[in-house]
């Protein structure tokens, strides 16, 4: 193992053109990205596709998300990435924002209650860039209890807060 990846501030100052060899999982053909921060959005940044004009992910940091997420990032993936150490790299996560599910359709003379939003943060497949290459990857973290939808946060009350992690519960 190439060592501990911890994601605190992964990506200040990060200005480079972002290179998946093997694109995103389900998604090979997109290979080229570019990171577009705007002030008033952060710390969620837009992962814009340079093969796809109309495909863009929003990501963050994960250490925002859950301040103890870290992993262990294999040989294979770090040779994949020709990083040396952890400090190589920097981690994001991709958010997803979805609409939540309709409550039952009311009753005449009901008041209703609008659609929701619900985001969610994949962090069992972050996305692992060399910072001074652009060299990516798509990670999946085999053996971990990390989840692909981590809620993040929600409109539709208390429920949707953010969810804990379950007590011991490690990367890696």
């Amino acid at each position: 193992m190439m060592g501990q990846v911890e994601t605190a501030s992964a990506v200040k100052g990060f200005d480079l053109d972002i290179y998946f060899p093997e694109g995103l999982i389900g998604c090979e053909e997109w290979q080229h990205f570019v990171l577009e921060a705007d002030p008033a959005t952060a710390p969620v940044l837009v992962m814009r596709s340079l093969d796809e004009p109309a495909v863009s992910f929003l990501v963050t940091d994960p250490y925002l998300i859950c301040p103890d997420y870290r992993f262990e990032l294999g040989e294979a993936d770090a040779a994949a990435l020709e990083a040396a150490s952890p400090d190589d790299v920097a981690v994001l996560c991709i958010l997803n924002v979805q609409l939540s599910p309709s409550p039952p359709l009311p009753q005449r003379g009901e008041e209703t209650e609008g659609e929701g939003v619900v985001i969610t943060a994949n962090l069992l497949g972050p996305l692992v860039i060399h910072k001074a290459t652009g060299r990516a990857r798509q990670v999946v973290l085999a053996n971990s209890n990390y989840s692909a939808h981590h809620v993040v946060a929600g409109d539709r009350g208390a429920d949707l807060e953010p969810a804990p992690l379950p007590a011991g519960r490690e990367g890696g």
